[in-house]
C-alpha cells in the first residue's frame, strides 16, 4: 500500500540486470518482500538447484550464511521449502495462530540477520479486521539495524492501537 510493489515478486523484479534470474530453471523462485527468498520444490525433486542473487543469504533452516551470485545444489527434506533470508534483514514473528480471532501471545519475536549493510524495518500492527487504522488505530515503529556498532535502534511508537505484544524477544542470526 505504500509504494505499489507486490509482496510476492519474481527475481527479475528485484534483480532485473542479473542474467541468471531469467534462466528457466530458476523461474519459480521468488521473493517475499525484499528479505525472503523462496525456492519451491515439487515432491519429485530430491535434489534442487538454487540460485542466490547478489548479497549474502542465510538458510533459514541451518543459519548457514551463503554469498550470493552463486548456484547451489540442495537436498531438501520432503516437508521443507528452502527459504533464504537476506543479510541485514529483520523478520518479525509471533506464535502460530489460525486466524485474526486468536490471540498471538504477548511476545513479538524479532529475528535479526547480521550483515554488512545498515537497514531499517517499519513494524506495523492493527486489529486486522476493521478500518480503524484510518483514524489512527494502528501501532508502528521504525527499527534501525547498524552493523558497525552492532546495534538496533527502536524509534518511538506511533499510533493509538494497543499492540498485543508486551515483550520483544530479539534473536540474532
Amino acid at each position: 500500500t505504500q509504494n505499489g510493489s507486490p509482496i510476492v515478486r519474481s527475481l527479475a523484479f528485484r534483480y532485473p540486470f542479473d542474467k541468471l534470474v531469467y534462466d528457466e530453471i530458476y523461474q519459480y523462485q521468488f521473493t517475499l518482500g525484499d528479505a525472503i527468498l523462496v525456492v519451491p520444490v515439487t515432491p519429485s525433486e530430491s535434489i534442487k538447484k538454487v540460485y542466490l542473487p547478489e548479497g549474502q543469504w542465510y538458510d533459514i533452516m541451518s543459519d548457514t550464511l551463503f554469498i550470493g551470485n552463486q548456484e547451489l545444489m540442495m537436498n531438501p527434506a520432503l516437508h521443507e521449502i528452502p527459504l533464504f533470508i537476506k543479510s541485514s534483514s529483520m523478520i518479525p514473528m509471533q506464535k502460530l495462530v489460525q486466524s485474526n480471532a486468536e490471540h498471538p501471545g504477548d511476545t513479538l519475536y524479532l529475528h535479526v540477520y547480521a550483515g554488512v549493510d545498515s537497514s531499517q524495518f517499519l513494524y506495523y500492527d492493527d486489529d486486522g479486521i476493521s478500518r480503524k487504522y484510518q483514524s489512527g488505530e494502528y501501532h508502528q515503529r521504525l527499527i534501525h539495524y547498524q552493523p558497525l556498532s552492532k546495534s538496533l535502534l527502536f524509534k518511538k511508537s506511533e499510533g493509538n492501537y494497543q499492540s498485543p505484544f508486551r515483550f520483544i524477544k530479539i534473536i540474532m542470526h
